[in-house]
């Protein structure tokens, strides 16, 4: 895998982000009946400014999920490629036995796990994968219901971008 699967998720969220504000714009317009006709959004102009911060809010943690589950495959997709290089065991009828086994498992391997195995290739930014597993930890929350009990650090869009579109600059470096 030779490019970054993150920049097109990144411009959907840049997209969604300016539709927020031109809705929110749009809600302080004289005509703003005519131009909600055809949308949920037909309350007064104080309840649209709660729905379009609430769909916000939502819309961020969702893109949250999305940069993590593409950043996922990506590594997942990246070790077994890697992987490959166990095709070249001797003797061959054990390396055709073992890079299936391998590619299949790498599925079911933990995302903590999976961090913790790239640690070594992001020296000196080692501190990336605390960071992603701060990501991980909200993603699973947001994924899993938001158990109000186990409350997350929370993450934004730009800060999942940032740190996870740094960790596959530099596996992408490294490659």
């Amino acid at each position: 895998m030779n490019f970054n699967p993150l920049s097109p998720v990144w411009q959907s969220y840049q997209a969604s982000k300016n539709a927020f504000e031109i809705a929110k714009v749009a809600n302080k317009h004289p005509d703003r009946e005519n131009l909600f006709i055809k949308t949920e959004i037909l309350y007064s102009q104080a309840n649209a400014i709660q729905i379009i911060k609430q769909s916000k809010s939502d819309a961020d943690e969702l893109f949250v999920l999305n940069l993590w589950a593409t950043f996922e495959r990506f590594i997942r997709t990246y070790l077994q490629e890697k992987g490959q290089k166990l095709q070249e065991i001797l003797p061959s009828s054990l390396a055709s036995s073992i890079y299936p086994y391998f590619e299949k498992e790498v599925e079911f391997w933990k995302a903590e796990d999976i961090l913790d195995l790239l640690k070594s290739t992001l020296a000196p930014r080692t501190s990336l994968i605390g960071q992603a597993k701060q990501i991980l930890q909200y993603r699973n929350w947001i994924a899993h219901g938001k158990n109000t009990n186990k409350i997350p650090p929370q993450v934004t869009p730009v800060y999942a971008f940032d740190i996870l579109n740094e960790i596959v600059d530099l596996i992408l470096l490294n490659n």
